[in-house]
């Protein structure tokens, strides 16, 4: 099964289809769960608020954030990009679909909330790209007939 291309425009567009998934149900086009999307979604969204890589000093992290930015917003890093997490990352545990889900509505919030609008074209991007592994199974059966 081929993932579908998703455009969202807004966080609220973000959580709106992952409760639609959640709603109508789904079928995978790669290997994780909507909770486990959701898991990874809400993930990034926190770290990119609390900071990431606890053990690498500070200036180090805004310098690795840094080249991230230049690379991703000059069009060297797309949805192509693929960054390789360590085999125990918490993603590749088994998650329900529901308590993903709240996790990542708790942390757009905090997104919201923070004054971090230089992440939100990376978030959004970031849910574009792991929701449209998930294909609503509303889309399979084609429009209605009457």
């Amino acid at each position: 099964m081929k993932r579908r291309s998703i455009q969202l425009a807004s966080f609220d567009e973000s959580e709106e289809e992952a409760r639609r998934l959640l709603q109508v149900g789904y079928d995978r086009a790669g290997n994780w769960s909507l909770g486990q999307v959701c898991n990874h979604l809400a993930t990034g969204i926190e770290m990119s608020i609390e900071g990431y890589l606890s053990r690498v000093p500070r200036i180090l992290q805004r310098a690795m954030v840094a080249t991230y930015f230049r690379l991703f917003f000059l069009g060297k890093i797309g949805k192509r990009f693929n960054l390789r997490m360590p085999t125990d990352a918490p993603q590749k545990q088994p998650v329900d679909d529901e308590v993903g889900l709240q996790r990542l509505v708790a942390a757009i919030g905090l997104l919201k909330d923070a004054d971090a609008a230089h992440w939100n074209r990376m978030h959004l991007w970031h849910c574009e790209h792991h929701l449209g592994f998930l294909i609503p199974h509303e889309e399979d059966a084609g429009p209605e007939d009457g």
